[in-house]
């Protein structure tokens, strides 16, 4: 109302566990590629302080071997600490990069493109300045959403540390 008091700020703690948590979601589609296989492509994700869920296409429950596979994956780019690269570049030259979009989704005539190691996608979330800054990508579930759709479900940083250590408690 009129004459009301806002609070227009944000909590730095939670927006840099999003930042990593958003920036797994990169790391994850490039882990689930590298295992399953290149035919793996987002069909959508959601992003929190403490989780994400990253949802992919494929035809079959992944094995525990392939879960743990992704997750050492994962981890390895988060130990090479790659930068974190942001550019914005017309659509056609995003491509020409190999840069990838996300299915359905509508582009402008310019796009923002982030590169950190192997991954390039096309996306407007905010990242982390260096991979080394997730700390750690722990999954936590995988299952069936809808035919030819799975979900994984992990935490990063803090939520992940915390969860190994009230694991081996």
């Amino acid at each position: 109302k009129v004459g009301q008091k806002v609070w227009a700020g944000y909590n730095p703690g939670a927006r840099k566990q999003i930042r990593a948590h958003h920036s797994a979601t990169h790391i994850l589609h490039s882990s689930l590629r590298n295992v399953l296989g290149d035919h793996v492509n987002q069909a959508g994700s959601h992003v929190q302080a403490d989780r994400l869920r990253f949802d992919y296409s494929h035809f079959e429950a992944p094995t525990d071997a392939h879960i743990r596979a992704i997750e050492a994956d994962a981890n390895g780019k988060v130990i090479e600490n790659d930068g974190v690269a942001t550019d914005v570049l017309p659509f056609d030259e995003a491509k020409e990069r190999g840069a990838i979009a996300l299915f359905g989704e509508k582009y402008g005539d310019v796009v923002r493109v982030i590169t950190m190691g192997e991954s390039v996608e096309f996306c407007g979330g905010t990242h982390v300045k260096q991979t080394g800054d997730i700390d750690l990508v722990l999954v936590a579930r995988e299952e069936a959403i809808a035919s030819g759709v799975r979900r994984l479900e992990a935490e990063v940083g803090e939520a992940a540390r915390s969860r190994t250590a009230t694991h081996y408690e």
